[in-house]
C-alpha cells in the first residue's frame, strides 16, 4: 500500500461486497473469505502497520475515517478489522525483523490483557494462557497476547512498583482457538476464547504492553499500545451510530407514521431529537480528531505525550462511545416495528452497538482521569 492511497476511497470501495455479505458473516459468526479476500488484497490490514514494514503507517484522521466507514458498512466487519488493523500496529513495538515478517503475512489479532504467565528464559519467554475475545482470529496469521512474567512463583515487579507484563507474537497455528462466540451482537467479529499451550518466544516477538518507544515508526507510535489501539474502536463507534442514523433517516422519509399522528418527521418533538443526536455525533467526532490529532503532533515535534494530551484522548474515546450509544438507542426506539423484525439494519446497529460498548476500552473512568488532570490531582496514563 503506498503512502499516497487515499485509503478512504479504498473503504468505500468495500461497502458493496461487505453488506453482501453481512447477513453471511452474522451468521457464520466470523467475516466471509470474500470479505477477508478484500480487505487482504486492498491492503488495508496494514492501515496502522509502519511504513518501514511495508505499511501505511496512516495519519490518525485516516484510521479513524476508514474504521467508521467499514462499521458504516457492518459493525461485525467494522469491529473485527479495526481490532486486526490496531494489532498489527504493534509490529512497531517488537524487533524490527520480527515485525517484518508479521507484516508480510499480512493480518495479526490478539488479546492483550494479561492472562498468560510467562518466565524468563535465556533470549526469551516461556508462556501459556487462556484468552478470551480474538476478534477477527479466524483469518489472521499471527495472534498476540500479554503475560505477566513470573519467577519463584511471584510477578516480578518493575522499578515503577508495577508487574513485569510481556506483549507477545506467535503463529496463529501455535494456538487453539475455540468455537464459542455466541452473543446478542457483533455476531460475526470471531470473537473466540484461544488457548496459548506452553512455549518458548524468542524476545524479537516481544514487547512491553506501556512502552512509548517503537523500534520502527514514527510520532504515531509514540500513543503506545493501549492507547494507539483506542483509536480504531473509536472510529468503529461512529461507523455504526451514523449507519443508524441513516437507517432513522430513510425510515421516516418513507412514511413512518401512527393513526391520529402526523407522520413522525413532521412531529416537532421528533425533529428536535433527531436534531440533538445530529449534532451530539458531530461534536464528538470532532473531538475524537482533535485529541488523537494534537496527542500526535504534539510528539512530531520530538516531545514525548504528556499524561494530559493521553488522557484527552482517552477521555474522548469514551465519550464518543456515550453519544454513539445514545444515538443508535434513539434511532432504533424512533423506528417503532421498522426496525423490529430482521432483517433490520437498524436493528443489528443496536445490537452492536450495545455489545461493542462494553468494551473495557471504552471504559469510563478514562473521562475521570482527564477530570482529575484538569483539576491538579495526579493521574497515571493507564
Amino acid at each position: 500500500m503506498s503512502k499516497n492511497a487515499d485509503h478512504l476511497k479504498t473503504a468505500r470501495g468495500l461497502r458493496p461486497v461487505i453488506e453482501a455479505e453481512a447477513d453471511a458473516i452474522e451468521a457464520a459468526t466470523t467475516l466471509t473469505e470474500p470479505v477477508v479476500a478484500k480487505l487482504r488484497e486492498s491492503g488495508l490490514f496494514l492501515l496502522m502497520a509502519p511504513r518501514e514494514l511495508g505499511g501505511a503507517e496512516a495519519d490518525t484522521s485516516t484510521i479513524l475515517d476508514v474504521c467508521e466507514e467499514l462499521a458504516y458498512a457492518d459493525g461485525s466487519t467494522g469491529w473485527a478489522y479495526a481490532q486486526n488493523c490496531n494489532t498489527m500496529a504493534y509490529t512497531a513495538y517488537v524487533a524490527p525483523d520480527a515485525g517484518r515478517a508479521i507484516a508480510d503475512k499480512g493480518c495479526a489479532a490478539g488479546m492483550f490483557a494479561p492472562l498468560s504467565v510467562a518466565a524468563l528464559e535465556h533470549g526469551g519467554i516461556r508462556v501459556s494462557g487462556h484468552h478470551s475475545f480474538a476478534s477477527g482470529s479466524k483469518h489472521s496469521d499471527y495472534i498476540g497476547s500479554s503475560a505477566i512474567v513470573m519467577q519463584g512463583g511471584e510477578p516480578i515487579i518493575g522499578d515503577d512498583g508495577m508487574p513485569s507484563i510481556r506483549c507477545y507474537f506467535v503463529p496463529v497455528t501455535n494456538v487453539k482457538l475455540w468455537d464459542n462466540w455466541d452473543t446478542i451482537g457483533l455476531r460475526g467479529t470471531g470473537s473466540v476464547d484461544y488457548d496459548v499451550p506452553e512455549q518458548f518466544v524468542e524476545d524479537a516477538y516481544t514487547f512491553s504492553l506501556f512502552t512509548t518507544q517503537p523500534n520502527t515508526g514514527g510520532a504515531l507510535y509514540g500513543l503506545g499500545p493501549v492507547v494507539l489501539g483506542a483509536s480504531s474502536s473509536a472510529g468503529w463507534a461512529l461507523g455504526v451510530a451514523r449507519r443508524a442514523m441513516d437507517e432513522i433517516t430513510r425510515i421516516v422519509e418513507g412514511g413512518r407514521e401512527r393513526m391520529g399522528s402526523p407522520p413522525l418527521k413532521e412531529q416537532q418533538a421528533f425533529q428536535f431529537e433527531y436534531g440533538r443526536r445530529t449534532l451530539a455525533l458531530e461534536s464528538a467526532r470532532l473531538l475524537v480528531h482533535d485529541a488523537y490529532g494534537a496527542a500526535v503532533a504534539h510528539m512530531e515535534t520530538g516531545a514525548p505525550a504528556t499524561t494530559e494530551l493521553i488522557n484527552r484522548t482517552r477521555g474522548a474515546t469514551s465519550h464518543i462511545n456515550d453519544v454513539c450509544k445514545d444515538v443508535v438507542r434513539f434511532a432504533y426506539e424512533a423506528s417503532g416495528s421498522a426496525g423490529l423484525r430482521n432483517p433490520s439494519l437498524l436493528q443489528r446497529c443496536f445490537r452492536d452497538m450495545q455489545t461493542g460498548g462494553l468494551h473495557v476500552i471504552f471504559d469510563p473512568r478514562a473521562i475521570a482521569d482527564m477530570a482529575k488532570g484538569k483539576l491538579g490531582i495526579l493521574v497515571g496514563t493507564i
